[in-house]
This record gives structure tokens, C-alpha cells and sequence, in this order.
């Protein structure tokens, strides 16, 4: 009985110590499967995970928004951190000419309102090889990778400061490993 007892106060207490993240991207997030890669390195590290995803391709997170998927996906279960990718062109481009504030902020509120103890996670992505020519004439900064990897870390950190959340600079880290 007493053996019994311990071993259920173990995986009670692994079952509340196990993380739940839930991604919300699109085809950087989904392609190469970013939830089971990352349940993957923290089982390597001896942490338990559990993941979602609801990342279809060329998604903005204005789009998520809106999109009954999604709301679903934040809904399901109270996670203990919701990852946020924006679209990789709007991401780096003036808040002012797009919608990723708005799509944000809403986010976030059903992301508080299903549970308030969630974090909120901004998935800083990576700027183009070359920068990104769709958006160059307009916006000269978009022009060169170092340009547009400038614009997206600068509209992350925002987005994560405005929000009271974190912003997980993986598109700087890739900078660093193309520099060296």
C-alpha cells in the first residue's frame, strides 16, 4: 500500500510539472514540425512536454484571429505558453501599414481569457537570404537580409513589451550563426 502510494504521488507530481505549449504560426512554424522538435530537445533535457499546433500556410496572426481553428486550439486546454508567429514578410514591415498590433492584441485576449496564467511567446523569425524584393521599393530597409532581420527583432521585442510577453529571438540567433 505504501509503495503504491509514493508511486501516485510521483506521477502526480510529474503530471503537474509536465509544460504544455501551444504554437500558432504557419508554414515556419509547421513545415518542419517546430512543436515536435522542441517536445523532442526538452525530453533530451529530461523535461516533458506536451504540444499543439495550429500553423497553416501563410497565416498572419491577424488571420489566426479570426480563425475558429485557432480559437479552438487556445481553448482547448489551459496551456502555459502560447508561441506566436507572425507571418514572415509582415513581421519586419511598419506597424503602421499592417495589421499584426490588431492580430496580436487579439490574441492575446483569448489567450488571457481561456487562462490568465498563460505566456504569451513571440516567435521572432528570420529575415530573407537576400532581403525580401516584394517589399523593397517601399521599404528600402527590406532591401538586405541585415535590413529585414532588423525590422523583424525590433517589431518582436515591441510586441512582446506591449503585451507583457516574451519574445524567443530565434531569428537573431540565426543571425549570429550566419555571421560566424
Amino acid at each position: 500500500m505504501r509503495i503504491l502510494s509514493i508511486t501516485l504521488l510521483v506521477v502526480t507530481l510529474q503530471a503537474q510539472a509536465q509544460t504544455s505549449v501551444l504554437f500558432i504560426g504557419n508554414s515556419y512554424t509547421q513545415v518542419n514540425d517546430l512543436p515536435n522538435t522542441f517536445r523532442q530537445l526538452a525530453l533530451s533535457l529530461g523535461d516533458t512536454v506536451t504540444t499543439g499546433m495550429q500553423a497553416p500556410g501563410g497565416y498572419s496572426l491577424m488571420g489566426h484571429a479570426s480563425e475558429p481553428a485557432t480559437i479552438s486550439a487556445i481553448e482547448s486546454q489551459p496551456w502555459d505558453f502560447v508561441v506566436l508567429q507572425e507571418q514572415s514578410q509582415l513581421g519586419a514591415l511598419p506597424f503602421a501599414v499592417t495589421d499584426t498590433e490588431i492580430g496580436a492584441l487579439q490574441l492575446i485576449a483569448n489567450i488571457e481569457q481561456n487562462d490568465e496564467c498563460t505566456y504569451p511567446v513571440f516567435y521572432m523569425t528570420w529575415g530573407r537570404e537576400n532581403g525580401d524584393v516584394d517589399n523593397c521599393n517601399d521599404f528600402p530597409f527590406m532591401c538586405t537580409y541585415d535590413g529585414m532581420q532588423q525590422g523583424l527583432r525590433d517589431n518582436y521585442v515591441a510586441l512582446a513589451e506591449d503585451n507583457d510577453a516574451y519574445a524567443a529571438p530565434v531569428g537573431m540567433s540565426w543571425k549570429k550563426v550566419r555571421n560566424e
